[in-house]
């Protein structure tokens, strides 16, 4: 009966009408101890005034009838196996120990009998059989209405796991419901007993389609295969999993991570599978973009050959970039990045730099950028540029560095080979102009000695030829020649001293320098010339009123004496500088170091 009804109440009802047909008692009543432990509750009952049942309460008090049914020792049992005794009452009038008044007094009751209805850890209540007549109950009712007690003790504690697991379930359902997750029970073969609101909203189902149907009722033949695989996986098992899954929902396809775990009964048994799925489709594609930008800036930075790092001082945590590794010849499986180990990679010249650079900057709270030589670990010298910037918190104090190297090798391999071609072109411009120098001391002394030694031989032969040819016709021929070797030799005399002064290895410097501004005076109407002895240069000042001219059209057109001027002071390991404009004159400034 207890195990076949589907509520409480019910229950109450049927053991009150037994036992009052089967006792022969007028009543019968059902009382539920409230939790307080203060007073009972009529909650089923037979014969009583109209209104009682479901509402009287029955105070419990020290010397009651129902405190001596609970608790008297005089009812306890011989065996703990044993029930206590039922408190039986053949003439309650006669009775001294219990009061005359309350509930049983106001209907006359004579004769009774209680017993305890039993709870899993205090007494559900009592259950009671009264008559108004005088009688005498036999053990076997006393028997018989313990069982009754038992039945109804075993109905309660029946409805109470029934209300516990609905209360249970209620909650999960709440809590499942307000879940952002996708959730869900299932038995063995695959059936769904439980979902939540999110998991019918992204499916776009109802509950009453979803509950006792299976995948492949529910989705396409594909998404329902992998489910169920993964869930056979789980039950074989019979351990939580974590699955990546890809389902169909109303906006599309999206990829879940699925928790599957097994769900036990009582006794251990698998007898289902449960599942959280959060949606990762977002985070799916915002990994795949940052590995696509990984990718790039790991192509940029090896295109660049710029590589970089991140360095906490307090936690000495150090982390570089995979180009990095590429520019200290290293490799990220065999090297740990520390502070101490890239201070050990630096060259020596400059590690004390290095060091001094980065503390400062720590202490200081601000960026820096120097050069600085690593050595690989095959002996190679590769050059950086490094720059970092300092994090700092709040209160300023510095958390991190950040920092980035830009190898420099190939530029500064270029710089030195073109300083060298430099140095080359130099050498061979000094070499070209000693050439042209010496070339210039060989033509004038060639002109000097041999061609000016003919021409005043010559020039002795014709006077004497003159002063012998007296009135001869040929007189004015000899007069002639003589005037052409004369203006020849001048000629010779200006070009020798075009090609090399001779006041320059006769009087010095000063001189040749007096002797060129008395020529280039009859150009033009004033010429300064200042030579002058600096502390690390020598430097010759010339300066005119002449007509001047653009220096930058110049160096457009075709001014080969500019450009002669500007090779030879460069061939001497210096420089010119020319300061003209049209109608103001030009300055021309050499400087030689000493």
């Amino acid at each position: 009966l207890a195990l076949g009804e589907t509520g409480l109440q019910p229950v109450l009802e049927r053991a009150v009408a037994l036992t009052r047909d089967l006792l022969q008692t007028e009543f019968v009543r059902v009382l539920e101890l409230l939790p307080a432990g203060e007073a009972f509750k009529l909650v089923a009952g037979t014969g009583w005034k109209p209104g009682m049942v479901g509402s009287a309460t029955v105070p419990l008090r020290a010397n009651s009838i129902l405190s001596y049914t609970l608790y008297s020792s005089e009812l306890a049992p011989d065996a703990a196996s044993q029930p206590r005794r039922a408190a039986v009452i053949e003439d309650l009038a006669s009775e001294d120990r219990f009061p005359r008044t309350g509930m049983l007094h106001e209907h006359g009751i004579v004769s009774g009998i209680s017993v305890m209805i039993p709870g899993r850890r205090t007494p559900y209540g009592v259950l009671g059989a009264h008559s108004a007549a005088r009688r005498r109950f036999v053990p076997g009712d006393a028997e018989f209405l313990q069982a009754v007690a038992n039945v109804v003790s075993a109905a309660v504690q029946r409805q109470r796991a029934h209300e516990q697991v609905q209360a249970s379930e209620a909650r999960l359902v709440a809590f499942a419901d307000h879940s952002p997750a996708v959730m869900f029970l299932k038995d063995r073969e695959g059936r769904y007993r439980l979902v939540n609101e999110q998991f019918l909203q992204r499916f776009g189902l109802r509950r009453d389609q979803v509950i006792g149907r299976t995948d492949l009722e529910l989705f396409p033949r594909d998404q329902a295969l992998r489910f169920a695989a993964n869930d056979a996986e789980v039950l074989a098992r019979g351990v939580p999993l974590q699955f990546e899954e890809s389902a169909r929902y109303t906006e599309g396809e999206r990829v879940n991570v699925v928790a599957k775990f097994p769900l036990p009964d009582a006794s251990g048994a698998v007898i289902g599978v449960g599942g959280i799925a959060t949606d990762i489709t977002e985070r799916k594609r915002t990994e795949q973009a940052l590995r696509e930008q990984r990718t790039l800036l790991a192509e940029a930075q090896n295109l660049a050959g710029l590589g970089c790092w991140e360095w906490d001082p307090a936690s000495g945590r150090v982390s570089w970039s995979d180009e990095l590794y590429r520019i200290y010849g290293v490799e990220r499986e065999r090297f740990t990045p520390s502070f101490e180990g890239y201070l050990e990679r630096v060259h020596p010249d400059d590690r004390e730099q290095a060091r001094s650079t980065v503390a400062r900057a720590l202490t200081e709270g601000r960026g820096f950028i120097f050069d600085e030589r690593v050595v690989r670990p095959g002996g190679e010298l590769r050059y950086l540029r490094s720059r970092g910037e300092v994090l700092r918190d709040d209160q300023g104090r510095s958390l991190k560095v950040l920092g980035a190297c830009l190898d420099i090798t190939e530029q500064k391999n270029s710089e030195a080979a073109l300083r060298a071609a430099a140095d080359n072109l130099q050498a061979l411009t000094r070499r070209l102009v000693e050439a042209e120098e010496a070339e210039r001391r060989r033509i004038a002394r060639e002109l000097h000695d041999r061609v000016g030694q003919n021409l005043s031989a010559l020039n002795i032969n014709l006077d004497l030829a003159l002063g012998a040819a007296g009135a001869s016709p040929l007189r004015r021929r000899i007069e002639d020649s003589v005037s052409l070797v004369d203006a020849t030799l001048q000629s010779i005399e200006s070009v020798m001293a075009e090609l090399r002064p001779p006041l320059l290895d006769e009087y010095g410097l000063g001189a040749a320098l007096g002797w060129y501004a008395e020529e280039f005076s009859r150009r033009t109407k004033q010429v300064r010339i200042a030579l002058a002895g600096e502390a690390e240069e020598i430097v010759i000042r010339v300066a005119d009123d002449g007509a001047g001219f653009d220096p930058a059209a110049a160096a457009r057109g075709k001014r080969w004496g500019m450009k002669t001027m500007r090779e030879r002071a460069e061939a001497a390991g210096g420089r010119l500088e020319v300061d003209s404009a049209p109608g103001e004159g030009t300055v021309v400034r050499a400087s030689v170091r000493r």
